[in-house]
């Protein structure tokens, strides 16, 4: 997957060889409210994930929790060294869900950024509670089938262990080769996931018709069934920085892969700008659809310069998410460097949230 960077207040520029410019990414503070967090109540954890929705605002929502699994469930404000405040929607039914009206959130961010202290009054199941951050699991990308040979090759075995491996389910202008059911058996038998990604012919690098959308979208969910992968879990649209991509597809894509009971996600340089830039797609799709972002999950590419393939010098979370306006989404995994050499191993390491492994199969 090809990446690239657009100047922004998450980068800093720093000159290298040949008077180029190199963006790195400046890692948040310590009691940033972004990333996940884990609450146990009563044994059993409860996970929140938080993207930032602008410079000092957070959209979060509760994992795997019936009708509150919605993004923008939970909204915060920062107002300085970690404490944030906000409203959270409370559900007076869960079969229909039913808004009974806004809760008011007080959270505070301890100075290590390990803990957080919520309460939320008004909300009769969520507070006061102590949370405890949670870290990131590791896996990788590859255009490579990952059958037991290149699992267990040095190259691989020395990065660590994924917990997930991401795999084409369509052949690519000879980018990349698909996923084999002989790969899918290692994975498996590896103790990982597998990361569903879908890369249909794509025609001057235009993404814009919702009849193209469909039309991918339903090549993709043949291509998963005939993996037998199972429902729900999520198949990702990838958008190069150089595609054109609009409203109208993510729409499309998104009614299509939901109505074949998978879930939509894409993958996404939330970074780029532009008329036709995902976030510019996106953001206007969500606009016109406001069910979008509880159907969709993304998987961010943007890197940080000088980080590691290995599992043990993964960076914390902190992938960059689609901001225009009050646009909600769900950022689940990021692939925070791309393997730029032509070297083995042929592997983009990347991170994801524990609470969200459910969307691998």
């Amino acid at each position: 997957m090809l990446i690239g960077f657009t100047a922004g207040s998450d980068y800093v520029a720093t000159p290298i060889a040949n008077g180029a410019v190199e963006a790195r990414h400046k890692l948040p503070p310590k009691d940033t409210l972004a990333g996940e967090w884990i609450s146990n109540i009563g044994g059993t954890p409860v996970y929140y994930d938080f993207d930032p929705a602008g410079k000092k605002s957070f959209n979060g929502y509760v994992v795997g929790h019936q009708c509150v699994d919605v993004p923008g469930d939970i909204r915060d404000v920062a107002h300085g060294e970690g404490y944030y405040t906000g409203t959270e929607n409370t559900f007076s039914s869960f079969s229909p869900c039913v808004i009974a009206g806004p809760a008011t959130n007080t959270v505070q961010v301890s100075s290590d950024g390990k803990t957080a202290q919520w309460d939320s009054a008004g909300c009769s199941d969520c507070g006061p509670q102590t949370w405890t951050r949670a870290a990131p699991i590791w896996g990788f990308d590859t255009s490579q089938p990952a059958n037991t040979k290149f699992l267990a090759s040095k190259a691989i075995t020395k990065l660590g262990h994924p917990r997930f491996v991401g795999q084409y389910l369509e052949y690519w202008q000879g980018a990349h080769d698909v996923i084999t059911p002989a790969a899918v058996t290692a994975i498996h038998a590896a103790h990982a996931r597998i990361m569903l990604i879908a890369n249909p012919r794509v025609r001057g690098n235009d993404l814009t018709t919702s009849r193209q959308a469909m039309t991918d979208a339903n090549l993709a969910v043949n291509a998963a069934r005939r993996l037998h992968a199972p429902d729900n879990v999520a198949i990702f649209r990838d958008v190069e920085n150089n595609y054109h991509i609009t409203a109208a597809y993510v729409k499309a894509w998104v009614a299509t892969i939901t109505k074949n009971k998978y879930k939509a996600g894409f993958y996404e340089n939330p970074r780029e700008s532009g008329p036709e830039s995902f976030t510019k797609a996106y953001c206007g799709a969500v606009q016109s659809n406001s069910a979008i972002p509880g159907q969709t999950v993304l998987f961010s590419d943007q890197p940080i310069d000088g980080t590691s393939q290995y599992e043990s010098q993964a960076p914390r979370w902190n992938p960059a998410s689609p901001v225009l306006g009050s646009c909600t989404s769900q950022t689940i995994a990021w692939q925070y460097l791309l393997h730029r050499t032509h070297a083995p191993p042929n592997a983009d390491p990347d991170e994801a949230l524990p609470g969200d492994l459910r969307y691998f199969w």
